[in-house]
């Protein structure tokens, strides 16, 4: 019997441990049970809200839950039940309710000032509150003298130490208020300590509402945001937690990946520049910005951040995948096909890399084999729309426009606000009027959203034209011909053959008036 109950007794522990249901999590996890995983991590997380590593799980788990096709809406639905909570406000305003604490705070320090000159009746007044508070003091010795005098009736001095405690504010404080315990709580059956790995205080395990009040708890939002690519919602994150962690270069990053994945390069490049001058041995998102660096074809940077980063730990997988882009910006795609097979056998667990190495044989034709490392970078990362939008295109190569379709469909449900996305899937759309009603939504869409690389508007106004809507298909045309104008890109051929299909489509736009 008494081994029976010291083994309880370490079950009890095991449940109460932190790590131990980290570990216990990863385990369920890679069994495949991701709902008693998300509910061992979760306890895990409010025991011990520092153990980053626990967050970097539960984002997992939460992007692998909201990775379906409806995963989306889904997702807003339960960040908008999140910020409906009371104990769970937005960051916004809890710095609101810190400003408001600190204006009413100075303003009772004015109202205190202002007290200081006061009359005679007040120091009269502040005679009798002493004179109240010592015969109170005397009666409590009064009483104190009296408990000790009886034997019988004392209390021990722990126990009522206990019961002022539990009677105390800080009894119900919840665990991740900034006191963390480095010892077992006693067991209660109102201490949700006392709680089992495989119970949950919540019948869903992959809601918002529960995780705890903690700073971290922030920096995992923003970590989560951005990879299902919510940038906006990221960037105001960081804004707020910027105003308290001022120097935080992974802050820095963050924000430098949201510019990145809104097209904002130059500013995202400056934001990564400067974190890496700062911290020149963090590898951390470093790829991101070798990414950055070749779509701007900034080979001198590149250079020098390959050179950097090799420096800082040259067997690294990223150092794998940056010295990859730049043999790929070079036009050396077979070395750069080498790097990034090499970054993948080095760690498997990294999505970019089977992203990159799927874009690299892309370039070398070898479709079989970019969308089976497309399809690992979707099983590690589903949120990734990088990896959706390689998958049509290849099988849009592959001659397979309704499963190009699917796949760029994921990919404009996971990033709905780059244009790129839409416009593929437009091109995939049948050629009978429903499609191209279709097609003209998505191109519409496209343009609304910027359309930076300029392939929506000519599409759009041709389609305009094949449709008979001359007077649109025109208003395009000419937005056309001044982008081109503005660019440069114009010679006097050009220009005059432009002249001319804008005169025919103005007389055409005439007889049809």
């Amino acid at each position: 019997e008494e081994g029976d109950n010291d083994d309880n007794e370490d079950d009890d522990d095991k449940d109460d441990d932190p790590f131990c249901l980290y570990l216990l999590a990863l385990v369920l996890a890679d069994s495949n049970r991701p709902e008693e995983a998300a509910a061992a991590v979760r306890r895990s997380i409010q025991l011990f809200p520092c153990n980053w590593d626990a967050w970097k799980l539960l984002q997992y788990l939460f992007a692998h839950h909201y990775s379906g096709v409806d995963g989306p809406d889904v997702l807003k639905d339960a960040l908008i039940e999140m910020t409906q909570d009371p104990g769970h406000g937005s960051p916004e305003s809890r710095v609101h309710e810190r400003e408001g604490r600190e204006r009413s705070g100075s303003r009772k320090r004015r109202q205190a000032k202002g007290r200081r000159g006061e009359t005679e009746e007040t120091g009269e007044k502040k005679e009798k509150e002493e004179t109240e508070e010592k015969e109170e003091k005397e009666e409590k010795e009064v009483v104190m003298k009296l408990n000790d005098d009886d034997d019988d009736g004392g209390v021990d001095d722990s126990e009522t130490a206990m019961e002022v405690n539990a009677s105390s504010p800080l009894a119900n404080a919840p665990l991740s208020s900034g006191r963390y315990r480095s010892t077992r709580v006693p067991s209660s059956p109102a201490h949700p300590a006392t709680q089992s790995a495989n119970s949950t205080q919540t019948p869903n395990p992959f809601t918002f509402r529960d995780l705890p009040m903690h700073w971290v708890r922030e920096h995992f939002l923003v970590a989560f945001h951005l990879e299902t690519h919510r940038n906006l919602e990221a960037m105001s994150l960081i804004q707020c937690l910027a105003q308290t962690f001022r120097l935080s270069v992974p802050l820095q990053c963050s924000l430098a990946r949201a510019h990145y994945y809104l097209r904002g390069l130059e500013a995202s490049k400056q934001l990564f520049a400067d974190a890496t001058a700062r911290d020149p041995l963090r590898l951390d998102d470093v790829i991101i910005y070798s990414n950055a660096l070749f779509v701007l074809e900034d080979g001198p940077s590149l250079s020098r951040l390959a050179m950097d980063v090799a420096a800082a730990d040259r067997f690294s997988p990223t150092a794998c995948c940056v010295l990859g882009n730049l043999y790929s910006l070079k036009g050396l795609h077979e070395r750069a096909i080498e790097q990034f097979y090499r970054a993948c056998r080095l760690d498997p667990r990294i999505s970019a890399a089977w992203v990159l190495l799927g874009h690299e044989l892309m370039e070398a034709k070898q479709l079989a084999a970019a969308i089976e490392a497309y399809r690992q970078a979707v099983t590690l990362s589903p949120c990734d729309f990088r990896a959706w939008y390689g998958l049509g295109q290849a099988h849009e190569l592959r001659k397979l426009p309704a499963v190009a379709a699917h796949y760029y469909h994921r990919a404009t449900a996971f990033n709905p606000t780059d244009g790129r996305m839409w416009v593929a899937r437009a091109a995939t759309c049948s050629r009978t009027a429903a499609g191209q009603d279709a097609a003209v939504r998505f191109l519409e869409r496209a343009l609304e959203l910027g359309d930076p690389d300029g392939v929506a508007l000519p599409k759009l106004a041709r389609l305009y034209e094949q449709r008979g809507w001359l007077v649109q298909a025109e208003n395009l045309y000419r937005r056309l011909l001044h982008r081109l104008e503005t660019q440069g890109m114009l010679s006097a051929a050009t220009e005059t053959a432009t002249a001319t299909a804008t005169a025919a489509a103005a007389a055409s736009t005439a007889a049809a008036v």
